[in-house]
This record gives C-alpha cells, sequence and structure tokens, in this order.
C-alpha cells in the first residue's frame, strides 16, 4: 500500500488521496474471510497490520490538513468515511481470526478424545468396568494447547499428550489385568467378599492385597465367634433320643425356608453357621443358599 500524503493551502495543492482511496479500497474488497490454512492466517493478521496503519495514516494525514485550510471540508468527510470504513472492515476481520481460531482449537481437541476413547475401547472387558474420566479430561488437552497459535503446533501438541495418555493406559490396562487374576484365583467361597470388582480393578497392587487379606480375615473372625456361640447353645437332640414309636408314618420330603435381610458377607457367614449346627442332624438332608 503506497504512503498516503495530502498538502493543503486554502484549498487542495496537491493529494493523491483518490488513487490512494481506490488502492485501499481494492485491498478491502479483496479480503479473504475463509480462514483455513496457515498462508491465510498469516495473510489476514498482515491485513490487520495495514488497516490499522491505513486508519492511522487518515488521521494524521485529517489533523495536517485541519491546520492548513478550512476550504477542504469535502476531503476531511472523505477521509472520515474511509476510515470508518478501514475501522469495520479491520474489527470484522479480527473477530473471525478469533473466533476460527478458537474453533480450530475445538476441533483438534475432539479429535484427540476421540483418539483416547477408540484406544480405551480396544482394551479388554475388566478395562471397560473402571472409571476412564481421568485419560478423556478436556483440560489435559486445552492445557496441552496454551501458548500455541501455529494450527500444526496446537496438532502436534494434542499427538504428543494422546501418546502420553495412552501409556498411562497400557500401564493401567497390564495392572486392572494382574488385579483381575488375583480376583479370580480366589477361593469360590470368598468370591462373595469382593462384589466391588470395578473399584477393586483400579487400586494398586499393594492396595489390593492388603484389602483381600483385611476382608477374609474379618470373615474367618465371624465364622469363629458364630461357631463357638453355637457350640454353647444347649445340643439339639439326635432322632436316636426322641421317641418316634407314636409316629408310624412314611417319611416324605420337607423344605425348611429361612430367608434373610443381609449382605453376601452376612448371608454366607448365617449359612456356614447353620450348616455347621445341623449337619449331623439325619434328617436333614441338603443344605443350599440361593439369593432370593
Amino acid at each position: 500500500m503506497a504512503q498516503l500524503a495530502i498538502k493543503v493551502r486554502g484549498e487542495v495543492l496537491s493529494s493523491n488521496f483518490d488513487e490512494w482511496k481506490l488502492d485501499l479500497i481494492a485491498q478491502i474488497q479483496s479480503v479473504n474471510t475463509e480462514l483455513t490454512t496457515e498462508a491465510q492466517f498469516a495473510q489476514a493478521q498482515t491485513n490487520v497490520k495495514n488497516f490499522k496503519a491505513a486508519e492511522q495514516a487518515l488521521k494524521k494525514a485529517k489533523e495536517s490538513a485541519i491546520n492548513q485550510a478550512s476550504d477542504i471540508q469535502r476531503l476531511f468527510s472523505a477521509i472520515d468515511e474511509v476510515s470508518g470504513e478501514v475501522r469495520q472492515v479491520r474489527l470484522s476481520l479480527e473477530r473471525q481470526i478469533k473466533q476460527r481460531k478458537s474453533e480450530i482449537k475445538e476441533e483438534i481437541v475432539e479429535l484427540g478424545i476421540a483418539n483416547i476413547e477408540k484406544h480405551i475401547e480396544l482394551q479388554g472387558p475388566d478395562f471397560q468396568r473402571i472409571d476412564h474420566s481421568d485419560y478423556l479430561d478436556r483440560g489435559i488437552f486445552e492445557e496441552a494447547m496454551k501458548y500455541r497459535s501455529n494450527i500444526n503446533a496446537l496438532h502436534d501438541a494434542i499427538d504428543d499428550t494422546c501418546r502420553r495418555i495412552k501409556s498411562l493406559i497400557d500401564e493401567k490396562v497390564a495392572l486392572v489385568k494382574n488385579n483381575a487374576m488375583k480376583l479370580d484365583s480366589l477361593p469360590v467361597t470368598h468370591q462373595a467378599l469382593f462384589q466391588d470388582r470395578s473399584e477393586l480393578l483400579a487400586l494398586d497392587a499393594s492396595q489390593l492385597d492388603e484389602l483381600i487379606d483385611k476382608r477374609i480375615a474379618v470373615l474367618e473372625q465371624k465364622i469363629g465367634t458364630t461357631n463357638k456361640d453355637q457350640d454353647d447353645e444347649p445340643t439339639v437332640p439326635d432322632e436316636a433320643d426322641v421317641d418316634l414309636s407314636v409316629d408310624t408314618e412314611a417319611k416324605e420330603t420337607y423344605a425348611a425356608i429361612i430367608e434373610l435381610l443381609a449382605t453376601p458377607v452376612e448371608a454366607e457367614t448365617f449359612f456356614r453357621a447353620l450348616r455347621s449346627a445341623y449337619s449331623g442332624n439325619p434328617l436333614v438332608r441338603t443344605f443350599q443358599l440361593e439369593k432370593a
């Protein structure tokens, strides 16, 4: 863009304003408002600088001319008109640059999150049961793009973040797999103690070992206490001690039903105590614990 120069002395003695204005209008009309590539963003930033310089040149030219003559209102009006138009175009372009960059950042963040979601979907069913929110937190991806404005740099930042998160996921997958093997290898009689499998799978190995030992110890303590209480109760007389001579009817199968409102551990403990107390009674054929 040529440098604007205006000289007046009661009348306009010389001015290239008309040519300068046409040049400026041509630049305004050539502004590309479709911002996608790095080159387009760079050109838009250059246009913003040029338009701002044009505003300043017009302001200075007006101030210079207003001190040289009073018969130049037409020139001043034209300057004001062009200055206002340049300002509107510049502000609009600045807003568009800002909005489009924000949209592009959002698109890149979504691509990063989708990349991690796909990696999670490839893992086994046990890993699907644990919480994945730490790997999909938008804040992680947005933080990675801070202080970066170049589109390629934004993509590189998200790619690096995805690689780091995938590495953390792979480490967690190995931990979950080992925890699942520990839980699955427990005796069937202890499986009811670990119904919160989803939370247990995500624990550190040492935390899981400690919790397993603690729950089993609590169960065994309850069973021991129950058995002691049963030993202190009066002994149920055997069938041999009861005179059944008066009952000559044929024997039939009966089911004595006891319905419990209890936790899995409490139900298992009660069942063990019941079986221990009556397993020697010849009237009892089977013991069975079922969830209603």
